[in-house]
């Protein structure tokens, strides 16, 4: 039989013969460790510290990667047949 009654009160057993109390239980809730913060927050979408500059080196970083695969895949126009300028 299952109850949500404590086996302290709720048992087959003579009341002294009965077996303790268990263990208390544990706190619920999530642990956070403040030594792995990262520093970009996703709700917000922005960095913690130096948001514009770390935005700014970001965008030149991508359109460097950009123009790189570009170049890489279009040196000749064949519609137009000549090379791009």
């Amino acid at each position: 039989m299952i109850s949500n009654i404590a086996t302290t009160e709720h048992h087959f057993a003579e009341p002294d013969k009965r077996p303790g109390p268990g263990p208390e239980a544990k706190e619920r809730g999530k642990r956070t460790q403040k030594r792995n913060l990262r520093e970009y927050n996703v709700i917000s979408n922005r960095y913690l510290e130096l948001h514009d500059l770390k935005v700014q080196a970001n965008d030149d970083v991508q359109r460097a990667e950009a123009a790189k695969t570009f170049w890489r895949l279009n040196e000749y126009d064949p519609i137009q047949t000549k090379y791009y300028d």
